[in-house]
């Protein structure tokens, strides 16, 4: 009787602690990478990235992921890329050109002409996460790097190569 107890209390410590809380349980979200993310480079200077974004509507979040994605490449880089620098290296340079830049990247500023939606006008519907009425997705952005530094170059922001 004594044994039956004892491998009951076993089999039950087991359970309990096999039982994932419902507060520590995985989301898809918890997986995800919200760093820009260099997907492949295409042809003539084009490279494809992919960031998760929120927003309430697609056309909110693209918006957001075009700014962060032109910030990122000015300003940060994105390793793994081919070339992971950040385009504008100069020190403080979004104070020096602060003119510039506020109207570079303004709503729907030049900054727009370099950024393309990747397929058309499609979003993935496994990229779009839904955490209570927030939505976060992922947005795949093509952008012609090369055109970018000829026009940074040319407004005198960078050194020409």
């Amino acid at each position: 009787m004594k044994n039956r107890m004892i491998s009951c209390l076993i089999v039950s410590l087991l359970v309990i602690s096999c039982k994932t809380p419902e507060k520590s349980r995985n989301t898809q979200s918890a997986y995800l990478n919200f760093e820009v993310q260099f997907i492949n480079e295409e042809s003539n200077g084009v490279e494809l990235y992919k960031l998760f974004v929120p927003g309430n509507s697609k056309n909110q979040s693209v918006k957001q992921a075009k700014l962060e994605l032109i910030k990122t490449i000015l300003f940060k880089g994105v390793s793994g890329s081919p070339d992971p620098r950040p385009i504008i290296t100069e020190v403080n340079a979004s104070e020096k050109y602060k003119g510039y830049f506020n109207q570079f990247l303004s709503d729907d500023g030049p900054f727009v002409n370099f950024i393309t939606l990747h397929n058309g006008d499609q979003i993935n519907q496994n990229d779009i996460l839904k955490t209570g009425n927030r939505k976060i997705m992922g947005i795949e952005l093509l952008i012609n790097k090369m055109k970018l530094r000829e026009t940074l170059e040319s407004a005198n922001i960078i050194k020409k190569q």
